[in-house]
């Protein structure tokens, strides 16, 4: 991350390399008597390349390296927010950034969309998405200077699932609703047939919650206790042995701080 090696080749020595960031020289001039490797350290971010010298020689007739850019990775991604046409992404800042570059495509496709945050940010709005389909995106930090741009390697990718649309049950409605989004939870698909999953988007991951589902009398057929809000992200609960019908998820925060609860609809 902050730190060179160049080998110098062909020609003769002693050589004379010179460093460049940004397009710009940097430091001085360094001598180099041989053909062995040496270092450059303690380098500072940006996008860098080399000239070199050999036998004396002046002008234009010079070999150049390959430009490498010094960008620190992204870490501290996560989606949140996630509804059936739009979701959050969401990472730690790094100061050096100018702004961020987030890729990100429907599960299917290998051609990435592109989406530019603004300025040094952590976060940045999908918008325009298809509900109950799954998306993957991945973020890189972007430094720039002279028009010269240094980027960081891309993330991993990252996979969530829009929430699903489904028409009203009276049938007097022609728009549709989000199924399965109370506040912060987010529950795809429904209808299920065998069985869904949850997204709980909190500012407190670490936080103790409980979940109940319970059929349309009441009866719990379903929970989970005790257990971290983070941990429920992707959580698959099998509804493949309930009758088809009408259930409601409860989500329980610790000390009964608060209370979600979202409709569930179990349909074959």
């Amino acid at each position: 991350t902050n730190l060179l090696a160049f080998k110098c080749s062909k020609s003769a020595a002693p050589y004379t390399v010179q460093l460049y960031r940004y397009g710009v020289a940097y430091g001085s001039p360094l001598t180099v008597k041989n053909t062995a490797t040496f270092q450059i350290a303690n380098l500072p971010i940006g996008s860098y390349y080399a000239t070199v010298f050999g036998d004396g020689a002046t002008g234009t007739a010079f070999g150049k390296s390959p430009v490498v850019s010094f960008v620190p990775p992204v870490s501290g991604t996560s989606t949140t927010n996630i509804t059936q046409t739009s979701a959050k992404t969401n990472w730690a800042t790094i100061t050096c950034a100018r702004y961020y570059i987030v890729q990100y495509h429907k599960s299917g496709d290998s051609a990435w969309l592109t989406k530019k945050s603004t300025g040094n940010t952590g976060s940045a709005n999908l918008t325009g998405l298809l509900a109950n389909t799954s998306y993957t995106w991945r973020v890189q930090a972007v430094d720039t200077t002279n028009k010269i741009v240094a980027a960081s390697a891309f993330t991993d990718s990252l996979t969530f699932t829009t929430a699903t649309l489904f028409a009203s049950n009276n049938g007097s409605e022609s728009s549709a609703i989000a199924a399965g989004s109370a506040k912060g939870l987010v529950v795809y698909p429904n209808p299920a047939s065998t069985q869904f999953r949850m997204q709980l988007n909190t500012a407190n991951p670490n936080e103790k919650v409980s979940l109940l589902l319970k059929d349309i009398n009441g009866k719990t057929v379903w929970n989970k206790n005790n257990t971290s809000a983070s941990s429920l992200t992707g959580t698959t609960v099998d509804v493949s042995k309930l009758s088809p019908g009408i259930y409601m998820l409860q989500l329980i925060y610790e000390n009964n701080t608060q209370v979600l609860s979202t409709k569930i609809v179990v349909s074959r």
